[in-house]
């Protein structure tokens, strides 16, 4: 059967049970992304997904595979991030002296001097900026907070470890998606 006979019989089929119009290639693309998810989703061996799509995994993933970052990091963490409001900003470059450097290393003032009062961390604060340099920082820290919420036995201070997780996570998660727009 020739292409454009392909075509027609595709529509016929298509208009017959009210299914959107595709081209092969776009239905090509959707199963190769239902692969993905079926594997991810059942936690299979990824090597599944060469037996299933016909292609290697990197030619797989870079051409096919979308991956939703925000899914894949509350996964990842074991947390759910929800609607967490970040007031701070993320950008691409640091261009932030040494001396600006706050939680840690998890991002930078924007300010000379520190006008937070009270208990809030930089992360609650509209001048904390956070770069993608700063990933690897947030990955320890979280690591760090895993740890000591498993070692922490007051419910409070665990919710607010919890809450502080979520937060970091956020900020790893918007990180993620700026890095991911520049490769």
């Amino acid at each position: 059967m020739r292409a454009v006979g392909f075509t027609v019989y595709l529509n016929k089929i298509c208009d017959n049970y009210k299914i959107r119009y595709l081209k092969t290639s776009g239905i090509r693309n959707f199963y190769m992304q239902q692969i993905s998810n079926y594997v991810v989703n059942n936690g299979y061996d990824t090597m599944l997904i060469s037996t299933l799509s016909k292609h290697s995994l990197q030619v797989h993933n870079s051409h096919y595979d979308k991956v939703d970052i925000k899914e894949f990091c509350q996964r990842f963490y074991e947390t759910e991030i929800g609607t967490v409001y970040l007031k701070g900003k993320v950008e691409l470059e640091n261009k932030y002296s040494k001396e600006s450097i706050v939680e840690k290393g998890c991002g930078h003032c924007s300010l000379q001097k520190c006008r937070l009062f009270g208990k809030l961390g930089c992360f609650m604060c509209e001048d904390f900026i956070t770069t993608l340099d700063c990933i690897p920082y947030y990955e320890k820290e979280i690591e760090i907070i895993d740890k000591t919420i498993k070692d922490t036995h007051i419910q409070h201070e665990k919710e607010f470890l919890f809450s502080k997780k979520k937060l970091l996570v956020a900020y790893l998660t918007e990180l993620m998606k700026l890095e991911s727009k520049v490769e």
